[in-house]
């Protein structure tokens, strides 16, 4: 199953990520896709496409409970958000930490964070189908690309280690 969390507007691209997945399900048809979130400009749009295709998309709407959550994550092989632009999405470093492989814009917020693991592919925003190629290729790699996650050294990420190494720098 492919994961989205976030807001339904044109920044975030939820349409393509729908068409995306359906090109996949042409192969693998036991694919589906969770989405967590809702509200913003596109939600209906995004609403009638999920109803369009009831059978293979869950929305869960927004969830708040942070345990719930990270079973929602936990019930999924990879995380998706292909934004048209984005700074850094905290939540691709979060899908990480429950161990999902990420597909994220190339040359957006979080490209080049990890360059020398496998743990995340880039995908053009613009083409639905290198989404559908990544989706693949994600979940024929998912095993590698889980044992390199393992392998991330989150402490890297956490604010009070950041604000740590300024206070060092600036000293």
């Amino acid at each position: 199953a492919i994961l989205y969390i976030g807001v339904f507007d044109k920044i975030k691209n939820v349409a393509t990520l729908i068409e995306a997945c359906k090109m996949a399900r042409e192969q693998n048809p036991r694919l589906t896709l969770n989405l967590v979130g809702g509200g913003g400009a596109c939600e209906q749009q995004i609403t009638k496409q999920i109803a369009q295709n009831a059978d293979w998309i869950k929305f869960h709407g927004p969830v708040y409970d942070k345990q719930k959550l990270m079973q929602i994550c936990r019930e999924n092989a990879v995380f998706a958000m292909i934004s048209k632009s984005e700074t850094f999405g905290l939540v691709y470093l979060e899908a990480l930490t429950q161990g999902l492989p990420v597909i994220y814009t190339d040359g957006q917020g979080f490209s080049g964070v990890m360059p020398d693991l496998n743990v995340s592919l880039a995908v053009n925003p613009k083409s639905a189908a290198d989404v559908a190629e990544k989706l693949k290729t994600a979940l024929a790699n998912r095993k590698s690309m889980v044992n390199d996650i393992r392998k991330v050294d989150f402490d890297e990420f956490c604010w009070p280690n950041k604000a740590q190494k300024w206070l060092s720098v600036i000293k």
